[in-house]
């Protein structure tokens, strides 16, 4: 690790193209996934930092949702580019690290109450498909706006955490239809105890534990599981951890906001190991079930970190639906990235993806992939640029090769 960490916070866009061309597109992204020996400093791929472990910057142990003061911190200051408007004090790197750690509160250096941490967030998206074309799209998307609060005993073994949020009404539906979809919801609401170091138990609403936990929702290792940003599930989920390794059970009662027919009720397991500071393998597996489908989902993941902080993600999976209607599909997806940093707070991303509903037929195979540019130019602020081509092949083929431009903002207090 390259950066000064504060002494307090020392711890343990779619034109068609040809297959061949698109071919050749997907020959050198894959070779740039090879490792470069240079830099990455993105939140899931924080192993080629050294931190293996979720709960090391969240207050859930799975990862995701309000990042505790320790995860604020290194957002600061190890995440995020050094502002502008310091280069010119005179301060050495440890000091304005120290310095932008000191302003990572919710209200900056202000303190708040030490059971009380609330949060802001939002992401969008604009949007650009079919570019030059009669039927072109450009539309900015408000992906979330959340605001969240935890509620923390001195020493975090309890915890009550609640976070409401904004779902924008899908494009393709009327009017009158808009107006009557639900825009807000409840993302997560638990309740956590820490009966000692090693065990935790989380009761209430929230992600289901499956597999690697990344924020880009339109992957298919999240859209394909339903495991996505508005999937959350009421249920207990149990955590135990040693210095290595990292096991969840989680029981699943489905959402209880939606009708009964419809909720998802069964068991995830999941389980990583640490092999070295910088490796990381796991395992997942989930059976549910509601009246119309039974779904049984396999996967197997890893977290590689490479020298000079570069760092690899990798997650296989298999996907059994059952529908009462319809014979058994087997399915499955491959999903691959490669983080490394340009400069701090700026890094390229590479990402290569697969999915299919079912191998047993000739159905139609998704193949996606291309770069990303995510710049952190301070804390608080995200902004990622990102490519994306798609090739399909199969007897059932419905879509051309394509790509898709895509720009991001991200905002958090």
């Amino acid at each position: 690790m390259n950066a000064a960490i504060p002494n307090h916070l020392k711890m343990g866009y779619e034109p068609r193209v040809s297959s061949k061309r698109f071919s050749l597109i997907l020959f050198f992204f894959f070779l740039a996934q090879l490792p470069l020996g240079t830099q990455a400093r993105a939140f899931p791929q924080s192993i080629g930092l050294g931190y293996g472990a979720c709960q090391t910057c969240h207050y859930h142990p799975a990862g995701g949702g309000a990042l505790s003061d320790y995860g604020r911190a290194l957002a600061a200051t190890i995440f995020s580019a050094r502002p502008f408007y310091l280069k010119a004090e005179n301060q050495s790197s440890e000091e304005i690290d120290e310095t932008l750690a000191q302003h990572s509160g919710f209200l900056g250096r202000e303190p708040l109450p030490g059971w009380l941490r609330p949060n802001l967030t939002y992401r969008g998206m604009h949007y650009s498909q079919n570019l030059g074309s009669s039927n072109s799209i450009s539309r900015w998307i408000t992906m979330q706006a959340d605001m969240g609060v935890t509620i923390k005993s001195p020493k975090e073994r309890l915890i009550a955490v609640g976070r409401f949020g904004y779902i924008p009404a899908p494009s393709n539906v009327s009017q009158s239809q808009k107006k009557a979809a639900q825009s807000w919801i409840s993302r997560e609401h638990y309740l956590g105890v820490r009966a000692s170091k090693h065990l935790g138990m989380y009761l209430g609403m929230m992600d289901t534990v499956f597999g690697l936990k990344v924020p880009d929702h339109t992957a298919y290792l999240r859209s394909k599981t339903l495991f996505n940003q508005n999937d959350q599930s009421h249920g207990l989920l149990m955590h135990y951890s040693t210095t290595e390794s990292d096991l969840y059970l989680h029981v699943l009662t489905g959402n209880l906001y939606q009708s009964s027919d419809l909720r998802q009720k069964g068991v995830s397991i999941s389980g990583e190991h640490e092999f070295t500071k910088t490796l990381r393998l796991g395992a997942s597996g989930f059976v549910g079930s509601n009246n119309y489908r039974d779904r049984h989902l396999a996967a197997t993941h890893l977290r590689w970190g490479f020298p000079g902080n570069s760092a690899l993600l990798a997650q296989l999976g298999v996907i059994r639906e059952d529908f009462i209607s319809s014979a058994p599909a087997v399915g499955g997806y491959w999903f691959g990235q490669f983080f490394t940093e340009l400069s701090r707070g700026l890094n390229l991303m590479m990402t290569t993806e697969a999915y299919t509903s079912d191998w047993t037929v000739k159905k139609t195979r998704l193949f996606r992939a291309g770069p990303s540019i995510q710049y952190l130019p301070m804390q608080r602020l995200e902004l990622r640029f990102d490519i994306l081509g798609t090739h399909s092949r199969g007897d059932d083929l419905l879509s051309a090769d394509t790509f898709t431009l895509q720009s991001q903002v991200h905002l958090w207090l």
